[in-house]
């Protein structure tokens, strides 16, 4: 069959259209009802939440589909030069799709991406930077950008305290230059940078308190978040957000010297978080795919080996699921033997790993400890599941690549000697002990992350820079420098 479209679409580019069309309207959910501005008075931090602000921000997803693919590929077999401009796009809501019909599906085929359109101008901000004195003077200026703009601004507990005093010795400097107008708008201005109640109960004068995670009344609130640092701080945004499906966009600004999250760079930040939450500008968006976890417990702890799930329960002393954006990795911990680990894929006994441990990951993980153990990079929308041994015993045992909707469970063997160690995104170390067991599937609430320019762009251009990827030194004539 010829390239160019014949009226007929492949299985799958169907499917993977299918895929992708579910995925972000699954996410898309999360805006459709705005939340009542009263809505965390009953917990008695009305004023820590800024629930007297208005309602969350609804928006919209679209597919910017390239005009005239099909055109273009048929000038390509004939070596034609095409007579339409094939850079311009076409804005489709997402709604409008449907990704059943042969007719819309090839707009996963031909270089389609996702673009988010603002309804209106967001209202609600996190920001979350990295303990670094760099990163804090930035996410500073960023924060005094987004507090001009009208918006109000979150910032951890632990941090919120030090924010303020900067912003305030700013605003002390600035009084000689300023009139008795400008004064009162930067009075404002700091009535609008807000926080939520620390760990220990209250947030003292300082900000000190360990930081939890993020209430999940303000997490269905938020609009943007933006991060100023490298992928670790992605990752901890991710786990103050903890199992909230509605994890609002994240605009990752880079501080760190290897990302491959963190698309933006730290200059201009102030134009960057104008142009952001501009209602009149359209955000390319990669929706990145997450792994949601289960620990299961050895209900009786007598190392039967049973596999009923009578015998099994979920742990009291775990979180009943887990979410994770790199990464699951089961390894050893402590102990000086090889790991024993049985694996189960879709409830089919598959093999036993003996090495080092595991690692499950995502797409967006792929590029982290997974590369690191010798998998796989894979491109952040594809939908997979990647499973990589660690130093295995045996040089068959090799990395594999699952699609996403299959459901692994991997056990503990009862007859084990020792306990093993699972962390999740580096995370939440947990100790597995014989006869336990974690679960994994794909999960159906991704994290959005804005795009510098689109999602193959970014991608690339961070293995290049980062990794020095397929880079290679050119012959050069003799005498050459």
């Amino acid at each position: 069959m010829s390239v160019a479209n014949d009226g007929r679409s492949s299985v799958a580019t169907t499917a993977a259209a299918a895929v992708s069309v579910a995925l972000a309207k699954s996410w898309t959910g999360y805006g459709d009802t705005p939340i009542p501005r009263a809505v965390s008075a009953a917990n008695g931090h009305s004023s820590t939440l800024g629930s007297d602000g208005p309602p969350r921000t609804r928006f919209r997803l679209v597919a910017a589909i390239p005009k005239g693919p099909a055109k273009l590929l048929e000038a390509a077999e004939r070596e034609e030069r095409p007579k339409r401009d094939l850079k311009a796009e076409t804005s489709i809501p997402l709604d409008l799709l449907d990704p059943t019909e042969e007719s819309t599906s090839e707009w996963a085929a031909f270089g389609a991406h996702l673009k988010l359109q603002w309804l209106s101008k967001p209202k609600r901000v996190l920001v979350v930077f990295k303990l670094s004195h760099e990163a804090r003077e930035a996410a500073v200026q960023a924060i005094r950008a987004l507090l001009r703009e009208g918006v109000y601004v979150y910032v951890e507990p632990a941090q919120h305290g030090a924010v303020r005093q900067i912003l305030d010795s700013a605003v002390g400097n600035d009084t000689n230059d300023t009139n008795d107008t400008n004064d009162t708008n930067d009075t404002n201005d700091m009535e609008r940078l807000l926080s939520w109640p620390s760990a220990n109960g209250a947030e003292g004068a300082d900000g000190a308190g360990e930081t939890r995670g993020i209430p999940e009344q303000l997490g269905s609130m938020l609009d943007v978040i933006f991060t100023v640092g490298g992928d670790g701080t992605v990752l901890w945004v991710c786990s103050l957000l903890g199992t909230v499906a509605s994890v609002p966009p994240i605009v990752a600004i880079s501080m760190g010297s290897l990302g491959f999250m963190t698309p933006f760079p730290a200059s201009r930040l102030e134009k960057l978080c104008s142009s952001v939450i501009s209602p009149d500008r359209e955000l390319p968006l990669l929706l990145r795919h997450r792994l949601q976890c289960r620990i299961v417990r050895n209900k009786d702890g007598n190392g039967d080996g049973s596999d009923s799930a009578g015998d099994l329960t979920l742990a009291d002393d775990d979180d009943a699921t887990i979410m994770v954006l790199n990464e699951v990795v089961i390894d050893r911990g402590m102990t000086a033997s090889l790991t024993k680990l049985e694996c189960y894929i879709d409830g089919n006994y598959v093999t036993v790993i003996q090495g080092d441990g595991l690692i499950v990951s995502t797409p967006t993980g792929s590029t982290a400890y997974n590369l690191a153990a010798g998998g796989s990079m894979v491109h952040p929308a594809v939908p997979c599941i990647l499973f990589t041994p660690i130093c295995p015993h045996t040089l068959s045992s090799r990395p594999l690549v699952f699609p996403e909707h299959v459901v692994m469970r991997l056990k503990v063997p009862a007859d084990s000697r020792d306990d093993l160690s699972a962390s999740f995104d580096g995370k939440s170390r947990t100790r597995l002990h014989p006869g336990d067991s974690v679960v994994v599937y794909s999960s159906q609430s991704p994290v959005p992350m804005v795009c510098h320019q689109d999602a193959s762009h970014d991608f690339f251009s961070s293995v290049k820079e980062g990794l020095d990827w397929n880079r290679r030194v050119e012959q050069k004539a003799v005498g050459g420098l």
